[in-house]
């Protein structure tokens, strides 16, 4: 929803300063602007992003989540993996975040 609204100061509270987005087949994004005038500027478009976390773990200050993402129609889904560190508000926010898309059957 905050995606789909376009409301990218709620979207710097999601990730880090210095996010690292990890694409398959494409350049690393570095850095929250980045992210946001890379990535997220075209996701508006993109209908009914779900995503489901299969496993989550941590630490007192490290966490990890895998699992996997979807659309509601024609945009195939995949899996993911992020990193949250904890910051000193008690907010868990990502650090680091790779995704890859499903074979296509």
């Amino acid at each position: 929803e905050i995606v789909r609204n376009c409301d990218f100061d709620s979207v710097k509270l999601i990730f880090t300063e210095d996010i690292v987005f990890i694409r398959p087949g494409d350049k690393n994004i570095i850095g929250i602007d980045s992210l946001i005038k890379i990535h997220y500027s075209n996701v508006p478009s993109i209908p009914g992003f779900w995503n489901s976390a299969e496993e989550i773990e941590g630490s007192e200050q490290f966490a990890y989540a895998y699992g996997f993402y979807g659309f509601t129609k024609g945009v195939p889904g995949g899996k993911f993996l992020e990193i949250r560190v904890k910051q000193k508000d008690g907010s868990w926010p990502v650090s680091r975040l790779i995704w890859n898309e499903l074979p296509r059957e």
